[in-house]
C-alpha cells in the first residue's frame, strides 16, 4: 500500500481490517477462482489498477510507524497511570500469613 501499488488478499482478520475492497484493493474470498478473477480484473483495467493504487498510499499513511508508535504508548501510557498500586511485599496481609508457614 504504501508503495501506490493495489493490494490483493485473502478475507482474514488483519487484512479485512486493512484492506478496503474495491478501493484500496480486492479482498477474495479463500477460492481460487474468486482470487484469480479479481487479480485479472486489477491487471487488466488499468484505470482501477491506478486509482486503487492511489487510494492505497493514502490510505497507507494510517499505519505508518511513527503513528502506530504514537498510538501504542499512549495506550501504555494510560495503562500504567491508570492501575491501581500494588501492595508492597512485606504488608500486614502477607505477614499475617507469613506466621502460619512458620
Amino acid at each position: 500500500m504504501a508503495s501506490g501499488l493495489p493490494v490483493m488478499g485473502i478475507y482474514s482478520p488483519g487484512l479485512s481490517d486493512t484492506i478496503e475492497d474495491g478501493i484500496t484493493g480486492f479482498l477474495a474470498i479463500e477460492d481460487m477462482a474468486a482470487f484469480t478473477a479479481k487479480l485479472t480484473r486489477l491487471c487488466l483495467d488499468t484505470d482501477l489498477r491506478k486509482k486503487m493504487g492511489y487510494a492505497a498510499r493514502q490510505a497507507s499513511t494510517r499505519y505508518s510507524i511513527e503513528r502506530t508508535t504514537r498510538i501504542m504508548l499512549k495506550h501504555y501510557e494510560r495503562l500504567v497511570y491508570s492501575s491501581r498500586p500494588r501492595r508492597k511485599v512485606g504488608s500486614t496481609h502477607t505477614r499475617s500469613v507469613g506466621k502460619y508457614l512458620q
